[in-house]
């Protein structure tokens, strides 16, 4: 049986530990990851909506974007499939596979960004990032969110951008 090999980082100390798995393991995570992509993903404009029009901007008004990382907090590497637990309100994503494994290991299932329960069956995933996730290309690892949704890499000009979600526009784009 072959070996995968898995990283989290630890909260409580940031140290970096490496998890060995064996393939049946490995599959069983990869078999969860499905499951949540085929039960609950919350749409772009949801998101939009919700967690950055709602949560984000309104809590400070004063700003005209913000810049986001597209690494996990647990294993600091890009994202792949973005989730959060149903009871965040935070706009930032998480690993969906590096989550069920630290969890998994760890027998512990708090939101690594917020701190809040966030078990297995209260998973989405996140529309809004999985969209920027498919346009970005591989090395990207940051964009600029602006307050109409509209996002952007941090070196391109605001007025070159094209809306992700807008009551007008119900397509989706973006700008390389």
């Amino acid at each position: 049986m072959s070996n995968q090999r898995g990283v989290i980082r630890r909260a409580e100390d940031n140290r970096v530990v490496t998890i060995g798995l064996n393939s049946a393991e490995h599959s069983f995570i990869k078999h969860m990851v499905n499951s949540i992509k085929k039960r609950s993903i919350v749409t772009a404009a949801s998101v939009q909506a919700h967690f950055l029009v709602k949560n984000t901007f309104a809590a400070r008004p004063d700003i005209p974007n913000i810049m986001v990382s597209l690494k996990c907090p647990v294993n600091e590497r890009k994202i792949k499939v973005p989730c959060r637990g149903l009871d965040c309100t935070h706009f930032l994503c998480f690993d969906a596979e590096a989550y069920l494994l630290k969890s998994m290991c760890e027998n512990r299932w708090t939101c690594p960004l917020c701190h809040k329960r966030t078990v297995f069956e209260d998973l989405f995933i996140d529309g809004y990032f999985q969209h920027v996730l498919e346009m970005l290309k591989q090395f990207d690892f940051e964009i600029k969110v602006h307050r109409d949704g509209a996002w952007s890499l941090p070196n391109r000009e605001y007025d070159k951008i094209s809306y992700l979600c807008n009551s007008n526009i119900s397509k989706l784009s973006h700008i390389r």
